[in-house]
């Protein structure tokens, strides 16, 4: 028979208890939580069950997400419909109205005046926006979904004034030319007959260019794209006119980079919305000196209420905020009655997914829509002004057409709304059933954890007391 050591009695008495302390602690965990399992280990295949459970659930509040911004959507789709619809009605009533024999000259144009308000309320309902995008441009993201040609047109001019000045005082060179320059240098920038005397106030180093900083602004444009590329020239002598090519003066270093004025920064509150790519604009100094400028982007920076116009070409003068320097656009603006109206958006339509096969269209296209809309209350306009009966009779028909056609198609957005309600209920309610049964799968029941906690806890009593009575030491041990 084996002889049991009190060093392995020990050490057998000190695993069931770590063991029992182990259980102990997840029943106190469970009890706490609330918890079946606290790490995926615990139980992995429980634990993916519960993962999959969860996916389901975020997956279907997405899908709710998407069906109460699609229903927001078509909401405003059926608002612009119902509008139309009561333009046209009254459309159709002056129409009627018109075609009447007891009719004054003058009635038909308080009849005409009507109907142009009629067709600049259709132009501005029809070009309704929704989260900032035009609702009914297709898959087009910015500007309207129509717009007016009209019988007269003038010039609105904007003006911006400068928000500050643009340094123009850096230049970049590159790495292996980093120690060719030191601050308080004084340096010559020259290419052809363009040329600035400056001192380096500072020197900045990258991972792939040098950045010298002088202590006034450059005069001149330096365009490394030219075929005289601009130099820059340390002076050995303090006189400016040095001449570059002395035995005084260092070897020329090219510039890495264009040195050029290609930016003005105006106040983003009044810039915002009027400039953008492609524009033409004036930049105007004091005295008179101006010149035009194609604009190439706008950035903005919400935080110093900025807008930095970048510019396709470089300016040649210099242009001071302290001088009243601003930048102005000429912009050609309708007015007058409206000729024609036309489509600027696409053909595309923007699908809402609502289920992981399911989709709902919002967004027709305008020109499907309201084309046949716009030309009929425009020519409507024109026959009521020039009182041609027979014009205005057939055209009237047309805008009754017009009215079943737009019925139509606010039956079509009612059918969708409807849909979208369904699927949200059916979403919210899967959604519940999933929680419900994810609380099955994942709570535990308190009634028994407690009891399993209490069965750990009196384990682990009864050991240690157990052990305590059987590792006491007496004369035994020793013999």
């Amino acid at each position: 028979m084996a002889r049991v050591t009190s060093a392995g009695q020990a050490e057998n008495l000190k695993r069931k208890i770590n063991t029992a302390l182990e259980n102990l602690e997840k029943a106190q965990m469970r009890v706490s939580t609330g918890l079946r399992i606290q790490k995926p280990s615990d139980d992995p295949a429980l634990a993916n069950k519960i993962l999959d459970i969860r996916g389901h659930i975020s997956q279907n509040e997405q899908f709710v997400s998407n069906v109460n911004h699609t229903e927001a959507q078509l909401s405003v789709e059926n608002m612009v419909y119902q509008d139309v619809q009561s333009i046209l009605g009254r459309a159709r009533d002056l129409a009627q109205m018109a075609l009447s024999d007891t009719n004054h000259p003058s009635d038909y144009k308080f009849y005409a005046e009507e109907l142009k308000q009629l067709v600049e309320s259709t132009l501005e309902t029809v070009n309704t926006t929704f989260e900032g995008k035009p609702l009914f441009a297709g898959n087009r993201t910015d500007g309207t979904a129509f717009t007016a040609e009209r019988s007269q047109s003038t010039v609105a001019t904007r003006e911006f004034k400068f928000a500050r000045n643009v340094s123009h005082d850096k230049v970049e060179i590159g790495l292996e030319y980093a120690d060719s320059f030191a601050v308080g240098d004084k340096l010559v920038l020259q290419q052809g007959e363009s040329q600035d005397y400056v001192t380096v106030s500072s020197i900045q180093s990258s991972s792939d260019s040098v950045v010298i900083q002088f202590n006034s602004d450059l005069s001149n444009n330096y365009s490394v794209e030219s075929n005289q590329p601009p130099v820059l020239t340390k002076l050995q002598v303090d006189s400016e006119e040095a001449a570059v090519e002395s035995e005084d003066a260092t070897a020329a270093v090219p510039l890495l980079k264009s040195a050029e004025r290609r930016a003005v920064v105006l106040p983003l509150d009044r810039v915002q919305g009027a400039l953008e790519a492609g524009d033409q604009i004036v930049v105007q100094g004091m005295g008179g000196v101006s010149e035009i400028a194609l604009v190439e982007a706008v950035q903005t920076d919400l935080t110093k209420n900025e807008a930095v116009v970048l510019l396709k070409t470089p300016l040649q003068n210099t242009y001071d905020a302290g001088l009243d320097a601003r930048v102005i656009k000429h912009t050609s603006v309708g007015i007058g009655d409206i000729v024609g109206i036309s489509y600027q958006g696409d053909e595309g339509v923007h699908l809402e997914r609502v289920g992981k096969s399911s989709f709902i269209e919002v967004g027709m296209p305008g020109d499907v829509a309201f084309q046949r809309v716009f030309d009929q209350l425009v020519d409507l306009q024109s026959a009521v002004r020039n009182q041609g009966k027979g014009a205005i009779e057939e055209l009237s028909n047309a805008v009754e057409s017009s009215i079943e056609h737009i019925t139509i198609l606010q039956t079509q957005v009612g059918g969708k709304l409807n849909r979208a309600d369904t699927l949200r209920n059916r979403l919210s309610d899967k959604n519940l059933a999933l929680e419900q049964f994810l609380e099955t799968v994942e709570q535990i029941d308190y009634s028994d954890a407690v009891v399993e906690y209490q069965v750990q806890l009196n384990m682990l009593t009864a050991m240690l007391q157990t052990g305590a009575r059987t590792m006491s030491p007496s004369l035994f041990n020793f013999m």
